[in-house]
């Protein structure tokens, strides 16, 4: 009878390493939180330029997944904080 618990126990050990090792997880990480920055402002130019945001760029994300773990990093919040910033410092470069 000890042989055959011997053999139940291996057999549940092996089930719950296939359990944990199949099931994935999402790991979500943050954008930068701050403006973007190391752009130097050139000489302004008389234009007037309205910066349109869909809900498709405010909820953008990159998404990958990799053996059954999910990685996410939510973008569009640092899409539209820097909207205004480039805007500003990289169109008269245009």
């Amino acid at each position: 009878m000890g042989g055959r618990t011997m053999k139940k126990s291996k057999s549940i050990r092996l089930i719950a390493l296939l359990v944990v090792s199949l099931s994935g997880c999402t790991h979500t990480y943050s954008a930068p939180k701050g403006p973007v920055s190391g752009y130097q402002q050139t000489s302004k130019i008389p234009l007037r330029v309205e910066v349109y945001l869909s809900n498709e760029l405010r909820t953008a994300k990159w998404e990958k997944q990799i053996l059954g773990d999910t990685f996410r990093i939510p973008l569009g919040d640092a899409f539209v904080q820097n909207s205004e910033v480039i805007a500003r410092n990289c169109l008269p470069m245009l």
